[in-house]
């Protein structure tokens, strides 16, 4: 199971990128990363930055993941990439930055 986490900073400067970029009137994107990390991964992250350890994760679907999950979500942001977007931050980066956001109080 892997997902691509986005950093919001990314997805706002993505929409407005495209708003400017894009020759069509009405458009569709999705915005993505280029990798994916695993709810696990990003877990350890989180666990890390926030400084504690011995933590367990459970999961309420089998071995990994939630309830509706999916096993593997890829956004394609082709159309972004073709229009000259692209992320500057990794999924764990997301993750890292978000949890460091969040604990600053941003």
């Amino acid at each position: 199971m892997a997902s691509p986490y986005l950093h919001v900073s990314e997805c706002v400067e993505s929409i407005h990128f495209a708003v400017e970029k894009s020759k069509e009137e009405v458009n569709t994107f999705n915005i993505g990363s280029k990798d994916t990390i695993s709810a696990t991964w990003s877990g350890e992250v989180f666990v890390k930055e926030i400084g504690i350890s011995d933590v367990e994760f459970t999961y309420t679907s089998g071995r990994w993941g939630w309830k509706g999950d999916v096993p593997r979500m890829r956004l394609g942001i082709d159309k972004l990439k073709i229009l000259r977007w692209n992320t500057e931050y990794t999924s764990e980066r997301s993750v890292r930055e978000t949890t460091r956001n969040l604990l600053d109080g941003k």
